[in-house]
């Protein structure tokens, strides 16, 4: 007689018959770990795709400015008004109630404004002039002794002494515009 040999079905063929049933795609090449954990997967309601994960947006290298815009922003920079106090630290200017101010360059041009002296409420001047200020200096001179004997020398010292002050509120633009129209001091 022979022996009837009856084939039994391997493990991964077993496999592969469940994963059909519950609709698991998998490749033909699959190995048996791997077609298991599909498997309990899908069981276990966890989800076997791969996640869409949003990439984190690459960063890009700066944009490098162009002459002009450069030149814009420069012209905006320097055109900013900065409310200030000033006080007249020139001996030689104390009888001066302010002074015009002329600060240019080839890139942002010419800016001429009156710069009053002890102005308590402030003065609005352009950012380009208020830096020009700031760098003044002026020459006076100052007496000591050496050796015994008077002698005058040279100091340079600021010209000016500078307070930058808050912004104006909307409520004193507002009274300044008022008393403006009222003095008829702007057209």
């Amino acid at each position: 007689m022979q022996e009837q040999k009856l084939e039994t079905p391997s493990e991964l063929t077993l496999l592969k018959t469940r994963a059909d049933t519950l609709g698991i795609t998998y490749h033909t090449n699959i190995g048996v770990d791997k077609l298991k954990l599909k498997i309990e997967n899908k069981l276990d309601g966890v989800s076997d795709s791969v996640e869409e994960v949003a990439a984190k947006p690459v960063p890009q290298a700066p944009q490098k400015e162009t002459i002009m815009q450069r030149n814009t922003r420069l012209r905006q920079e320097a055109s900013k008004l900065v409310r200030i106090r000033v006080v007249c630290m020139n001996p030689e200017k104390k009888s001066y109630t302010g002074e015009i101010i002329t600060v240019s360059n080839a890139v942002v041009g010419t800016f001429k404004k009156f710069v009053s002296f002890g102005n308590d409420e402030g003065w609005h001047v352009p950012n380009i002039i208020y830096k020009q200020l700031l760098e003044r200096r002026c020459q006076t001179w100052v007496t000591s002794k050496v050796n015994g004997k008077t002698v005058k020398k040279s100091v340079m010292i600021k010209e000016f002494a500078v307070e930058v002050l808050d912004p104006l509120t909307p409520t004193e633009m507002k009274d300044l515009a008022t008393k403006q129209a009222m003095s008829q001091s702007i057209d």
